[in-house]
Formats: structure tokens, C-alpha cells, sequence
């Protein structure tokens, strides 16, 4: 079996634990180690990415979501930025942290309005981490085979924060998901939605597609500032346009206005990242060139291509 860079992180943090560190005297003469081997093992499960099928969302969190925003929620996590872009009037409990009460009650949403994914909604881990972490320490053989069969028992589901806090077994579960849902979940009076049962949003580009949406903002880098806010979609379908080859990009009534690809010219600062390129025609609507950004991050054109690889396509927002 080929090198897995992913499982020796885990394996090395397990055998550190059983061990009380990672110990190396190999380089020179130094005596190389790393501590605390729990926690960084239990900070590495936490981050570690699980399978879409493994996630759910219990209906109150759901039957909420869908009256802020039309996006995915397995889309966002923990610090994510949520954007009210629905007409339905919603209010929200928001939570600091780990507080059991609301720091703010019955919070009315207006359309634009953002908050943090985690002031409202929680990703809670359905058989705990330290359950997790004690069936790995407790395996015979810590090989990839072995750890990859714990580490598939890791299921989420998104809760509110209301939710989360009426659970009363916080950590002695079982490590079958499925009995936590029937036993734990079911005493807590919470319903739960499998990921599989969502419909994924859908956008009608030159027929219907269903797709997993990506919500990505973008500040213009023409001369003038754009006057609009309008979602936008790219698809995963090239096309070369002024010598440049990028994927199509796709306005709110349907129309290409323009190609998203790589900037390839190493002495700007955008070298490696994507921008967007309008069309002629639709120049002075938009103005002619746009640096793609994501919470005010730009987007590397090789996540891009990763993100499209696995979606026909994902909406873009320029304001």
C-alpha cells in the first residue's frame, strides 16, 4: 500500500500518546520530541474531513437555514460567514462560545445581514472525539487498515446551539453512530435529516443542474467601483477567450459575461490567482476585470479547479 501523508500524521500522534510523546534522536545531535500528544491528536480528528454521507442536520437547524440563505449548510462550519439572502423574515438566538444562553434573543434577519456560522449553529461530533481517541489507542495493530476503520466510526450532525445544549450525555456514548442517534438524540427531542435526503441547491444556466454551491465575495479592480450586488455562477465548462483559458461565468438572468482563469503573469501579486475576465459587451455593465475573493481571501486557481472537479459548478457573489 502506497504512503498515506494523512494517516502517519494520526498514526504518529497515536503511538505519542501511548508513548506520552514523539521522541527522534536522528537529527545530528539534537534530541527532537513533541507533547501533548492528546490534544494535538484530538485537535487532528476535529479537522479531519470526513465523507459527505457522514453528516446530517436535525430539521429545526435545517427548516432554519433554509429561511436565511438558499447555500448548502454543509457548505459552511465553526467561523464561517453566513449571508441572509432570502425575503423570509427570520429570527435567530445568537451564543458566545461554549455559553448555555443566548447573548442575543430573537435577533431579527434583514436581507444582506451576515453572522458567524458558530453563533447559531453547531457541528457536533455524534460519537465523541475521546471515544474516537480510546478506540484508536486501544488498537492491536495501529496500521492504516485498522486506523481507517475508527476513524470512518466519525459522524456529524449540525445542530442549533439550543440543541446542542439539551443533549444529556455529553461524552460516555456509544461508538455506533447509529445508537447515539436513537438513544441520545432521540431523548433530546431532536429530529435529524440524513446529508443524502437534502435536495442541493439548483441553478438554471443553459438547463436545470443540481450543484453544491460555494459563496465567494469579489472586489472589483476596475477604475470605477461596481454599483450592484448580484450572484453570479461559474461552471466546471472551459473556454478560451483574449488568449486565456478559464471556466464560463454566468450572470443572475442566465447570460455568459465572461471567463474566470488563472492570472499568469508572475510580478503582480495576483500570480497563481483567479480573475475574472468580462466580456466585451458586457463591459459596461461590469467593467472589465474582477480579483475573485473568498471572505477576503483571493482563490487560488488550483482550489478552484479542485472545487470544480467534484461540482458542476458553485455561485459567486460581486458586490
Amino acid at each position: 500500500m502506497n504512503q498515506n501523508k494523512v494517516l502517519d500524521v494520526i498514526i504518529s500522534f497515536i503511538n505519542g500518546l501511548k508513548n506520552n510523546y514523539i521522541s527522534s534522536s536522528e537529527y545530528g545531535e539534537e534530541n527532537l520530541s513533541i507533547d501533548n500528544c492528546g490534544y494535538l491528536l484530538g485537535q487532528t480528528l476535529r479537522h479531519y474531513v470526513i465523507p459527505k454521507d457522514h453528516y446530517f442536520v436535525s430539521k429545526k437547524a435545517y427548516d432554519l437555514w433554509t429561511k436565511i440563505t438558499n447555500d448548502s449548510i454543509f457548505n459552511y462550519t465553526y467561523r464561517d460567514k453566513i449571508t441572509k439572502n432570502t425575503s423570509d423574515g427570520v429570527f435567530v438566538d445568537k451564543y458566545k462560545g461554549s455559553q448555555r444562553k443566548p447573548y442575543e434573543e430573537n435577533v431579527k434577519l434583514s436581507y444582506g445581514e451576515s453572522f458567524t456560522f458558530n453563533d447559531v449553529f453547531t457541528d457536533e461530533h455524534i460519537v465523541p472525539i475521546n471515544i474516537i481517541i480510546k478506540e484508536l489507542v486501544s488498537l492491536p495493530n495501529c496500521d492504516y487498515s485498522s486506523v481507517k476503520e475508527v476513524l470512518d466510526k466519525i459522524y456529524i450532525c449540525k445542530l442549533l446551539k439550543e440543541e446542542d445544549y439539551k443533549i444529556a450525555n455529553r461524552s460516555n456514548r456509544s461508538i455506533n453512530f447509529m445508537d447515539v442517534i436513537n438513544e441520545d438524540y432521540v431523548k433530546a427531542g431532536i429530529e435529524i435529516i440524513n446529508y443524502k435526503d437534502i435536495p442541493e441547491p439548483k441553478y438554471n444556466i443553459e438547463k436545470e443542474e443540481t450543484f453544491s454551491s460555494h459563496k465567494i465575495k469579489s472586489s472589483s479592480i476596475a477604475k470605477r467601483k461596481l454599483q450592484y450586488d448580484e450572484e453570479f455562477v461559474i461552471t466546471s465548462e472551459r473556454k478560451d477567450y483574449r488568449r486565456k483559458s478559464g471556466f464560463k461565468a454566468y450572470n443572475s438572468k442566465n447570460e455568459q459575461i465572461g471567463i474566470v482563469f488563472m492570472c499568469d503573469d508572475p510580478r503582480t501579486p495576483a500570480f497563481e490567482y483567479c480573475e475574472l475576465c468580462v466580456y466585451k459587451e458586457y463591459v459596461n455593465r461590469y467593467g472589465e476585470w474582477h480579483r475573485i475573493k473568498s471572505y477576503g481571501t483571493r482563490i487560488k486557481w488550483n482550489r478552484l479547479c479542485e472545487i470544480l472537479s467534484k461540482q458542476q459548478s458553485f455561485r459567486l457573489f460581486i458586490d
